[in-house]
């Protein structure tokens, strides 16, 4: 073979060097020639080593990684290949072998053929397919209120409530077809509660033991201050500091769990940006203490020793120097620093002045760091209130200050960094986000949040430039839970967006409980050609209406070009943590546990199982499961085999693998092959799946929806023969002579929906032409819109065929024998069409022309 193109080439390049003296003078008409073709069909069998590198080809890795570019799990899948040596669902031979075959036929010329053969993985079992179908179904706070009643608060499952599971499944669960499987994940203890109920018992650190050593903590407290890079978390025993290098979406007064790892930076301790904050609930009521005034020696001793957290008065100059805010004390050596303030608590205008500074002293290097709460100019009395304190207050009469943080047609919302409160006029107000604001009026309770609505005194102070937080995404059972604890936070949610008049909700799938409302947008908020549409919604809850409406100041609404995967949050509510796993199966009736069969066991990774590995989901399921094995099943025999579930990504998608015990070592069953093929056709420069759309031998009785139509017998029986014993069709109008005739066979349904350069073949030849064309008796047509009569009736069957728009005759070379030809004409017309190809004979009596035409091996092909 390679001598053979070393050839062509040697050649071709005689050829050029000649084109100027040789060709022109004695071949004339040579350089308008075709250009030399290489037409060729082959066979290539795949060694282990080609897999490797059909899994590193940079045309296969961009279009793996095109696939999924999140979580690049074909990306994933495509690099294990190499190692598998083995094509599956996810690594789609048709996908990744037509570059391959560009690879080492890339000479060939347009319609070569190649035929691979692969390894391919061996079908799953139907029960381990219908595992990895599963999805989480997460016990959520209402799932067990369900369980225990309304008279005990009691948040996990215990052996006399395990059974309450397949009546969860039953509500939560909607429409489940036989066979469906679910991995309920819930929190599980061996002892029942003591009356009144209880929390499943967890282990909450206390602050002052993560401020005494470095290490991983879960904490609970209540946010005490914020600045615009986290908060200072408290509980009975301490504050900490909690650094999230990104704008809170947490007020003073919200109570929540910090989790992560502490470590020491400005001589205090705190948790670092890669913490997981779990908002629980807010307090019934905020102040900030008294604070302590600090003189110069006093701040000088706190950054050479210090000593925690204090709340503090700082008399001093206010010296701004661009994002630089820093506090010169008299009597002091060490400069102060305000640290990332929030927007309205500064007024550079103040710079140069002195001023006096409220809020916690946060950690020293060679200066002392401040979170601060207020900066007034000294001898001037604060007429404002922070708005934290207001938001948590009894109803009465307050003045704040603070940014606009965004706005709707009857408001905005007003924050300090504290906290945020609305300011509703029906009328509205004229002021843009990031405007700097103060108001003063009447604070009145409603939809469970504090507001200034009895038409408030409203001032602009200043300009600036809004920036909201990392929205929390709302899952199904984080906004049912908001129902119940709501909370005013900056949220992005997904469903579909319904427009009535001037209502704006938004469905979410998964519920019937609660509802997104829009409440009265601004113009350029929402496109109404949205509506029917799914949309994310950004921006700030306002509570709960009518029970089940979640109120919604709308930032920015957007279509929803993409479906989140789901995954273990959308069920998950984020005050229950769970400790358990098991799979559950819907038999047409009914819920139950899932165990397959005596034979077969199927094993649950629990949550405890993920510690080991370092993450809650396995990035390398083939390394770890056998270990996993072989610790859970110590005296397993040869022979014995195991389904294991587990999480298999960072979306907590459940998979499974089955795994048989060969008396050594657990191997991995759902990896066994079978050798497959397939063909690859160049076209147009490109390889392509030789795809069948549809193939027909038309040996014996006429089959898959092939069908005879018989529009004219002339006193024959039929036209077309076909039945037992015969290995072609054949077409005949003789019968004792020529008669006038007229019959079609039509194949059945074609579907080219998908195809790309498709051709119709079939193998023919023609006897009794008597001197004439066999083109002149047989043609073919094709038909969109063909629809075939159900009837047996002969009427029936030619008004169908008539009813159609049948084509042109295709082009064909046509047998002049009875040697036997293949057949070939161009589909392309057809490509993304569903389509029926016909056979129509005619013969005639006068002048006398009934030729018999013989078909077989039809196909429709790329």
């Amino acid at each position: 073979m390679k001598k053979h193109i070393l050839l062509g080439i040697a050649l071709a390049s005689l050829f050029t060097l000649g084109a100027c003296d040789y060709n022109e003078d004695n071949f004339p008409g040579f350089d308008e020639k075709e250009t030399i073709t290489d037409v060729r069909t082959d066979t290539l069998v795949l060694t282990d080593a080609h897999y490797g590198k059909i899994a590193s080809m940079p045309k296969n890795q961009g279009l793996a990684l095109s696939k999924d570019p999140e979580n690049q799990t074909y990306l994933t899948a495509l690099n294990q290949l190499g190692k598998t040596k083995m094509f599956t669902d996810m690594v789609a031979p048709e996908d990744y072998l037509p570059a391959f075959v560009d690879s080492l036929y890339a000479y060939l010329s347009d319609n070569s053929k190649i035929l691979v053969r692969y390894n391919v993985g061996k079908e799953q079992p139907e029960y381990l397919s219908k595992i990895n179908e599963a999805e989480n179904f997460d016990l959520t706070s209402a799932n067990y209120a369900t369980v225990w009643g309304e008279s005990m608060v009691v948040k996990y499952l215990t052996p006399s409530t395990l059974k309450k599971i397949p009546a969860l499944l039953k509500e939560g669960v909607k429409s489940p077809k036989e066979g469906d499987v679910r991995q309920v994940n819930y929190a599980w203890s061996e002892t029942e509660p003591s009356t009144g109920g209880g929390e499943l018992p967890e282990t909450i650190d206390k602050i002052s033991d993560a401020l005494a050593e470095a290490g991983d903590y879960k904490v609970q407290g209540t946010v005490i201050a914020t600045y615009t890079r986290g908060f200072l978390l408290s509980d009975d025993s301490g504050q900490i500091l909690v650094y999230l290098n990104v704008k809170p979406n947490y007020t003073v007064g919200d109570i929540v769990t910090i989790e992560g790892t502490t470590s020491k930076y400005a001589n205090v301790m705190q948790f670092g940006n890669t913490s997981v904050v779990t908002r629980l609930g807010r307090a019934d009521s905020f102040s900030y203490p008294e604070p302590k005034e600090y003189t110069g020696a006093q701040l000088d001793a706190y950054v050479g020793n210090v000593d925690g957290f204090h709340y503090a008065k700082i008399v001093g100059e206010l010296v701004i120097d661009g994002n630089y805010i820093n506090l010169n004390v008299a009597g002091a050596t060490k400069q102060g620093s305000v640290s990332y303030p929030f927007d309205g608590v500064v007024d550079k205008s103040l710079s140069g002045k002195q001023v006096e500074v409220i809020g916690y002293l946060i950690g020293a290097t060679s200066r002392y760091n401040v979170m601060a709460t207020s900066i007034e100019p000294v001898g001037t009395a604060s007429t404002f209130s922070p708005i934290g304190e207001v938001a948590l207050a009894k109803p009465g009469e307050y003045a704040v200050k603070g940014q606009v943080i965004a706005k709707y047609q009857r408001g905005f919302l007003l924050s300090d960094g504290s906290g945020t409160i609305l300011v509703f006029d029906r009328n509205g107000f004229d002021f843009v986000p990031g405007d700097i604001v103060k108001v003063s009026g009447q604070v009145t309770n409603y939809a469970g949040f504090n507001q200034f609505g009895t038409t408030p005194v409203c001032e602009k102070l200043s300009d600036g430039a809004a920036k909201a937080p990392a929205a929390l995404s709302l899952d199904v059972a984080a906004m049912e839970e908001y129902l119940t604890a709501p909370y005013i936070a900056y949220v992005e949610y997904t469903g579909k967006l319904s427009v009535s008049g001037t209502y704006y909700n938004v469905i979410i799938s998964g519920t019937d409980n609660c509802q997104g409302s829009i409440q009265y947008p601004i113009d350029g908020v929402v496109d109404e050609s949205l509506n029917g549409k799914q949309v994310t919604v950004e921006g700030y809850t306002l509570g709960v209406s009518g029970g089940k409406y979640i109120n919604t100041m709308a930032v920015k609404v957007s279509e929803a070009t993409t479906t989140k995967a789901i995954s273990r949050a959308i069920t998950r509510a984020s005050d229950v943590k769970p400790n358990a796993a098991a799979l559950y199966r819907y038999d047409g009736s009914a819920w139950t546990a899932y165990e397959e069969s005596a034979s077969i066991g199927i094993s649950v990774m629990q949550p405890a199982d993920y510690v080991a590995t370092g993450s809650d989901y396995l990035s390398n399921a083939d390394a770890v499961l056998p270990v996993y094995l072989k610790n859970a099943f110590p005296y397993a025999q040869s022979g014995d085999i195991k389904a294991v579930a587990y999480f298999g990504n960072k979306d907590y998608k459940v998979m499974a693998d089955e795994y048989g015990f060969d008396g050594t070592a657990w191997v991995k069953k759902n990896t066994e092959t079978e050798i497959a093929e397939m063909a690859f056709l160049k076209t147009a420069g490109s390889w392509v799946e030789a795809k069948e759309y549809y193939s027909n031998d038309f040996a014996g009785v006429v089959h898959n929806g092939a069908h005879k139509v018989e529009v004219e017998l002339d006193g024959m029986t039929y036209v077309w023969s076909d039945g037992a014993g015969y290995t072609r069709i054949k077409a005949s109008g003789y019968y004792q002579r020529n008669r006038d005739t007229e019959s079609w066979l039509v194949t059945g349904e074609i579907d080219l929906t998908e195809a790309i350069a498709p051709q119709v073949v079939f193998m023919a030849s023609a006897d009794y032409l008597s001197g004439g064309k066999i083109e002149n008796a047989v043609s073919v047509h094709v038909s969109e819109d063909y629809i075939p009569s159900t009837s047996d009736k002969r009427e029936e069957q030619v008004a169908a065929l008539k009813a159609a728009t049948w084509s042109d005759p295709l082009s064909f070379e046509w047998p002049t024998s009875t040697k036997e030809i293949e057949m070939h004409s161009s589909m392309a017309d057809y490509v993304g069409k569903k389509v029926y190809v016909a056979f129509r004979y005619v013969s005639t009596s006068e002048p006398g022309f009934a030729p018999t035409f013989y078909m077989s091996n039809f196909v429709v092909k790329e």
